[in-house]
């Protein structure tokens, strides 16, 4: 990845009122910079009253600045706002004052990853602080949170973005505390997490080749590189004229050694690296010393 910052990611929710029946699957549009979707995640609460005992939450997620294509195997880092909007439904605002006498509600967005293909990436301290509550109806709570890096697949390919598919939502109140604990909150079935897709694109590699004169003949070392570091898979092919001499897996240092024999001397050496599902080939040719 060519050091690219995600230079900012924007999160927002919204929760439906506790008696509605239907669910809201994912949907998401996708450029290259820009992505918006939702996906809907019940929300048990353990509370044993009708109508409270799971909050059915949507959450909308956009992000305006996903700053892709990138490199496959590699970590684009910085500092990336998140921010989280979640309406809290009516009954449940309406029993916290009415029942407790509660003046403030609050939440903390735990374990909440946005996910590259198969690789969870971690949205940090993502809360809301404490909210007046103004009066009835719905309340909602924006909490803000950062995405600090983004970790590629090692493999080039275009991969989906998605919502987590699972988060902790730990409620805040003042000046009583509501009486919910953390709540594992789970994507809703049918309700499809995908908002986006993103490409990743393979790592440009190099390869340097020397020969040292040995007791029997020649030995060859061929060193490859990837564009941004990392570990090397992948083979080297080692010819002589058109004449294939030798193929050898790479260590993940990225070197392969060949033996050669002593004709080879003054002749031209041609090393070529394959690549792998992740990293370009490379080419070079050095002369038998």
């Amino acid at each position: 990845m060519k050091n690219t910052r995600l230079t900012r990611l924007a999160a927002t929710g919204a929760a439906t009122a506790l008696a509605a029946a239907a669910l809201v699957g994912g949907t998401g549009t996708a450029a290259n910079a820009t992505m918006t979707g939702s996906a809907t995640y019940d929300c048990p609460t353990g509370l044993p009253l009708p109508g409270l005992e799971t909050l059915q939450i949507p959450v909308s997620v956009t992000t305006d600045s996903f700053d892709g294509p990138f490199l496959a195997g590699d970590e684009a880092t910085g500092v990336n706002d998140v921010t989280a909007v979640l309406d809290l439904p009516q009954n449940l605002v309406g029993a916290a004052v009415g029942m407790l006498g509660i003046t403030q509600l609050g939440a903390q967005l735990t374990d909440f990853h946005l996910w590259l293909g198969e690789g969870g990436q971690a949205v940090e301290g993502l809360s809301a602080p404490l909210t007046a509550i103004p009066g009835p109806g719905a309340l909602p709570l924006t909490a803000t949170g950062s995405l600090a890096s983004l970790v590629t697949p090692n493999a080039a390919g275009t991969f989906p973005v998605s919502l987590p598919r699972e988060f902790t939502l730990v409620p805040a109140s003042a000046p009583v505390d509501l009486p919910v604990g953390s709540m594992t909150c789970t994507l809703s079935e049918g309700s499809d997490p995908v908002i986006g897709e993103v490409e990743v694109r393979k790592q440009s590699s190099t390869i340097k080749g020397r020969t040292v004169e040995t007791k029997k003949g020649h030995k060859a070392i061929a060193t490859v590189a990837r564009q941004h570091g990392g570990d090397v898979f992948g083979k080297v092919v080692a010819k002589l004229g058109k004449k294939k001499v030798g193929a050898k897996a790479v260590t993940r240092s990225g070197k392969a050694v060949f033996a050669l024999p002593k004709s080879a001397h003054g002749k031209t050496l041609t090393l070529i690296y394959k690549g792998d599902s992740g990293t370009e080939g490379a080419k070079t040719s050095v002369k038998v010393k």
